[in-house]
């Protein structure tokens, strides 16, 4: 009886044992699942539907969100406005559309640049967004950021109701078990649950962690390769070939006819304090940048952390859990709006003044020249403001370009206008074929410079002409036949206009060809032969198509503002 008793007591506490493993070990979000890893085939393309998510699957909403507003209490219903990849949509509260990046995920890029799995990812998320029944947005209550680096967009948890009266289920969470995402929860909200679900999606070997099992919706090609224009210059030269598809953004800068156009683009901006820049462990600095969603925070021992670094700088008067934004904005000494922090959020140069987080965007400018051909891209370009565009890696002449640019390929990302940079040479003897890579393609000003020489182009009303600084330094100013410039009667006016009609039996007008209303074509060098111009503004590229194939510098003239005669 004794044995049968022993045995009854050693069965119950085993089977104590086994509900125990079943409920506990989720840390203190949620119940862990077993470990019972699904069996997928890792040498074959899964669907969404053969990926558990058993985490999700447990995870629960317990906040209420009933008579709540997201942009005012944290967590409030909204509708979705448009989703726009795999970890980022626009939704709507009441009158107001904001922009929401999930938190504590990274998907593939789909948008701006390509990347494997990006196109899976960003059908997964809009297929959920699109038929979800409602949407309840979430703050994170532990970290407590609300805005990302940009300032722009909000930072969220996506809880979605797949159907009238289920649970909710968090899409970030989900976003990982489908193996879109690895986690970067730590110090947020759900931070143990979204770790084990990372870890558990590892073990599976497909999608983002396997590297042999390729995404079917991703060009292996390289097509549509997100590149800077630091990257093109560093890594193309003016003998490139190789017709590579990429995709490019920046600040239109100036624009040659109805076909074409230069961008700028200025490297990426990095954290500071004070005078400090913020690097980590290998020392390389954190980039300020769009798609980098770390905003610096107070962490609990009152330092201030990018991501999971700790800077080892006290944040004066910060609380645990503050934000950047949210310390500038109750802060003894600030109490800034949202929008007076984003405007003093950027500076071109360290300040030591500035005691807590921000951006110093100093870098250099690089260029490039947008080919349209034929297509009539000028309607999409407007001077300042900042697009994307897509096309292929190609030379023209000794400069490097984009080509095979068409309207369908030119997306607008910000329509204010921005005075582009403007690089002030005072001394032409500084530039050179071989030392100023850098600023090809970028706006240059360059001063008192005299036209000695030029030559003509027969088929077209495009000219050259040779300059020289009073020092003798020697520099080439092109006027593209697309750029065709007319004279005023009275004065050294000139007024650059819409690319005229022409035949290779053309004449030239010297002396300008004057018509009955006082204006004329101007469309040869020696038109400028022996003036001086005090001032003229143009992109710096580089040509070697003159009769000995020498390399020489040249600026592309495309605006008559651009240009002050000597004495005006």
């Amino acid at each position: 009886m004794k044995k049968r008793i022993l045995s009854f007591i050693l069965l119950l506490v085993m089977m104590l044992g086994v509900i125990g493993c079943e409920t506990g070990g989720g840390g203190n979000d949620t119940p862990k699942p077993d470990d019972n890893t699904p069996i997928v085939d890792p040498n074959k393309i899964v669907t969404d539907d053969e990926l558990a998510t058993p985490y999700t699957d447990q995870l629960k909403l317990t906040q209420s969100y009933v008579g709540k507003s997201f942009l005012n209490d944290g967590i409030g219903v909204v509708t979705l406005s448009n989703p726009v990849d795999g970890d980022t949509a626009i939704f709507k509260e009441g009158s107001t559309t904001f922009t929401v990046r999930f938190n504590a995920v990274n998907t593939p890029e789909s948008t701006y640049k390509l990347e494997p799995w990006g196109l899976s990812a960003s059908k997964f998320t809009k297929r959920i967004l699109n038929n979800a029944v409602k949407i309840v947005l979430q703050a994170d209550t532990i970290k407590t950021n609300r805005l990302d680096s940009t300032g722009k967009r909000y930072l969220a948890w996506v809880w979605y109701q797949p159907t009238e009266g289920a649970d909710f289920r968090l899409l970030n969470l989900e976003i990982v078990e489908k193996c879109y995402s690895t986690s970067k929860a730590a110090g947020m909200l759900y931070a143990d649950t979204l770790l084990d679900a990372d870890l558990k999606a590892q073990k599976l070997n497909v999608r983002i962690w396997n590297r042999t099992v390729l995404d079917p919706d991703y060009d292996y090609s390289e097509t549509g390769k997100y590149l800077t224009l630091k990257e093109i210059r560093e890594q193309y030269s003016g003998t490139t070939e190789s017709h590579e598809k990429v995709i490019v953004k920046g600040i239109v800068t100036r624009k040659i006819g109805p076909y074409s156009a230069y961008i700028q683009q200025q490297e990426d901006g990095v954290w500071y304090i004070g005078s400090t820049k913020l690097v980590d462990a290998d020392n390389k600095p954190f980039k300020a940048i769009d798609e980098n969603p770390e905003m610096p925070f107070v962490g609990s021992n009152g330092n201030w952390f990018v991501g999971e670094f700790d800077t080892k700088i006290q944040a004066e008067g910060g609380v645990a859990g503050q934000s950047l934004y949210e310390y500038c904005s109750s802060a003894p000494g600030f109490g800034l709006s949202e929008e007076e922090w984003f405007a003093t959020l950027t500076v071109t140069e360290p300040d030591a003044s500035i005691n807590h987080p921000y951006i110093v965007k100093d870098g250099e400018w690089y260029g490039v020249y947008l080919y349209g051909g034929f297509t009539g891209i000028s309607s999409k370009l407007i001077i300042g403001q900042e697009v994307k565009v897509a096309g292929n890696i190609g030379t023209f002449y000794g400069a490097l370009q984009i080509t095979g640019v068409t309207a369908d390929g030119i997306a607008v990302l910000n329509k204010e206008i921005s005075e582009p940079h403007i690089y002030d040479i005072a001394d032409v003897s500084s530039l050179s074929v071989e030392g100023s890579t850098q600023l090809f393609g970028c706006l240059v000003e360059l001063h008192d410079l005299t036209v000695y020489s030029g030559y003509n182009t027969k088929t077209s009303d495009a000219f050259t002409l040779k300059c020289q600084d009073a020092h003798g330094n020697k520099i080439n100013i092109r006027v593209d036949g697309n750029t065709a410039i007319h004279q005023y009667k009275t004065g050294e006016k000139v007024q650059v206009a819409a690319a005229t009609n022409t035949t290779a039996a053309k004449e030239y007008y010297p002396d300008g060809a004057l018509d009955d209303d006082a204006t004329g074509i101007v469309n040869c060098w020696q038109y400028f032969d022996g003036k001086t111009f005090s001032s003229i503004k143009g992109i710096l590229t580089v040509y070697d198509g003159d009769t000995d194939g020498t390399p020489e510098l040249q600026v592309m003239l495309t605006l008559v503002k651009d240009i002050t005669f000597d004495g005006e």
